[in-house]
């Protein structure tokens, strides 16, 4: 559900992250406080009592038929009548999970990266089935993101981690954001980089966590002369530094941690830390939408 819901964006409140924050929090309060009881309720499920109470009863009665010197207790009716009773709840908990998965396949099959479109549909020899919703008409005009009102173009901020050794992770971050507005293009030498935010807490580390805090934003005059270049030159520079300023406010623990090698093979010495700078620095652009009518077309 995070991904498929992008519960995972940065907690930034600014733009279009304000309504999906919103948007977040309707959700969570739909899982948690709205489906998971109606799915309790509707399956009448309460399994995990039944489970221990069976399991316990279970016990007892092989134990008394072990004192009474039965050779073979689990042939015992009611304990074979205890047994059904624990396949029954296994049941009641493979029915659970199945509902999750269905719902989550349900709107896996209509929701990309933000938007909720008809997705070409495969049959099981692999080919194309259908496209859209047919009524029957001998001619249909569509389009993938018929029916949805185009929001802007802007700049995916999801949270990132990856673990390091045992037990270890670090994660980066969001601080503060630069965005135009109004889908109004990037002029000439405002292009917005990733750069390591200002203050003391932009590097946090404690023995199992590491916190590392981004601006994302143009870059002053002084930051221009200090890593000159362009689009594909001058991110690839600020992330030398970056690394460089992390490693050199970590612990050693850490360091030889992140400074573990993760080569490719055009750079045979690339370590850990800046394969995960690198992907994080790689700017992701989405397109966003809001449908006309979501509810009927989910139906439909």
């Amino acid at each position: 559900w995070v991904c498929l819901d992008q519960l995972d964006r940065g907690d930034l409140d600014f733009g279009l992250y304000r309504i999906m924050n919103l948007k977040s929090e309707e959700i969570v309060k739909f899982l948690e406080n709205d489906l998971l009881p109606q799915v309790k309720e509707y399956l009448d499920l309460s399994h995990d009592e039944a489970r221990v109470e069976l399991e316990a009863k279970r016990k007892e009665l092989i134990e008394a038929a072990r004192k009474l010197h039965r050779t073979h207790p689990e042939d015992e009716e009611v304990i074979r009548e205890a047994d059904r009773g624990l396949k029954e709840v296994a049941k009641d908990e493979q029915a659970e999970s199945d509902v999750y998965n269905h719902l989550v396949n349900f709107f896996d099959r209509y929701y990309s990266e933000g938007d909720f479109i008809s997705q070409r549909r495969y049959s099981s020899g692999g080919q194309s089935s259908y496209l859209i919703p047919y009524d029957g008409e001998e001619v249909k005009l569509h389009w993938a993101n018929a029916d949805q009102y185009y929001v802007k173009t802007t700049e995916n901020y999801a949270s990132y981690a990856f673990t390091v050794g045992q037990g270890r992770t670090v994660r980066f971050e969001i601080a503060a954001a630069d965005n135009e507005k109004d889908n109004i293009k990037e002029s000439n030498g405002r292009q917005r980089r990733f750069v390591l935010a200002k203050g003391e807490d932009n590097i946090v580390n404690s023995e199992t966590d590491l916190v590392v805090r981004f601006d994302h934003r143009p870059l002053t005059e002084g930051e221009k002369k200090l890593w000159p270049g362009n689009g594909s030159t001058q991110q690839p520079r600020i992330n030398e530094d970056t690394l460089r300023r992390i490693l050199s406010k970590v612990s050693l623990n850490w360091s030889s941690a992140l400074e573990e090698l993760a080569p490719t093979n055009s750079n045979g010495e690339r370590t850990l830390l800046a394969k995960h700078i690198e992907r994080y620095t790689a700017k992701n652009s989405f397109d966003y939408f809001i449908h006309k009518d979501l509810g009927s077309f989910l139906r439909r």
